[in-house]
């Protein structure tokens, strides 16, 4: 049997939960739950769950940090005792490629840290797309002209500290006070269109697109943006927009080398330009979160593939 462990950040203490941290458990333990069930259905595996009074978990074995340790020494206890270690945190902080570091590359689910050095960063993100051809909100052309621009953090999560403004002289104002208070930050003109996700399946020889998925946002016209939830598998396979989608899935996987496992896209499709790139996320996405059931079909082992399969149970290398 392989020992595996999934661990959600916030839903196994290691932050207070301040206001933004408690808009966001609730998404943590979604997913956390979605994937505990997902993977306790696999023969050969021995699941725990990383878990806090706050959020207790109901599937797998519960484990929690003793009193007084502090997030990375539970985490480097995780790695010692299971083989796998499946870890969802927000990029904020660099929490993610933290997680990574304290794992090491042989029990780590999920992308290498080259990967998440540039994921983990909404300028190195772009920047890497723009090299692939792919459209990001730096590159739209002088064509398209917005009414609205964005002033968010450079690493974050679930669109906290996303404000949407109206005219590009607000944005820079409000870029340049919270800069002033040492806030990174960068502005960019907000796409108009459907927002939509990818979710997909990485491997070291290419990518499968999983899902197309719809975003729900809350988009006032001067004021915060709120991330309201995902709607999974909303676009189908016969959608005119699928095939033009996938070859944006694995232009994604092109640009970014070492991206593993489950990775989710965030990008709006504009009326005129089509898909426009907006964030990668290297680690489970809230689009996952009622996926399987949508598809009709199990999505845990081929996710875990490039590491584990039940019929060579032992752990792969990657």
């Amino acid at each position: 049997m392989t020992r595996i462990v999934v661990y959600e950040l916030l839903s196994a203490g290691a932050l207070p939960l301040g206001p933004a941290e408690s808009r966001l458990l609730d998404q943590g333990v979604a997913m956390r739950d979605a994937l505990a069930r997902a993977l306790a259905d696999l023969p050969g595996l021995t699941l725990s769950v990383a878990d806090s009074p706050a959020a207790p978990a109901h599937q797998g074995r519960g484990v929690r940090a003793h009193a007084g340790e502090a997030a990375e020494a539970f985490v480097r206890r995780l790695a010692v005792t299971h083989e796998l270690v499946w870890v969802i945190a927000p990029e904020s902080d660099n929490w993610l490629l933290r997680c990574k570091r304290l794992v090491g590359a042989q029990r780590w689910v999920g992308s290498s840290a080259a990967a998440l050095e540039v994921s983990s960063h909404k300028p190195r993100t772009l920047a890497a797309l723009a090299g692939a051809g792919l459209r990001t909100p730096d590159n739209i052309g002088a064509e398209v002209q917005p009414a609205h621009w964005v002033v968010k953090p450079e690493q974050g999560a679930g669109a906290e500290g996303c404000w949407r403004l109206s005219g590009k002289a607000q944005a820079l104002r409000m870029l340049a006070a919270r800069r002033a208070r040492g806030e990174a930050v960068l502005c960019q003109p907000w796409i108009t269109g459907e927002p939509l996700s990818l979710s997909m399946a990485c491997r070291p020889d290419g990518c499968r697109l999983l899902a197309v998925n719809r975003q729900q946002l809350h988009t006032p016209d001067d004021g915060e943006l709120r991330f309201l939830g995902a709607e999974a598998a909303a676009v189908a396979p016969g959608d005119p927009r699928w095939r033009r989608l996938e070859a944006v899935a694995q232009s994604v996987w092109a640009a970014i080398p070492g991206l593993r496992g489950y990775v989710g896209v965030d990008l709006v499709w504009h009326p005129q330009l089509g898909p426009v790139c907006v964030e990668v996320n290297a680690r489970l996405t809230c689009a996952f979160i009622g996926l399987a059931e949508r598809l009709g079909r199990p999505l845990a082992a081929e996710l875990l593939a490039p590491w584990w399969s039940p019929a060579l149970p032992e752990q792969a290398h990657v």
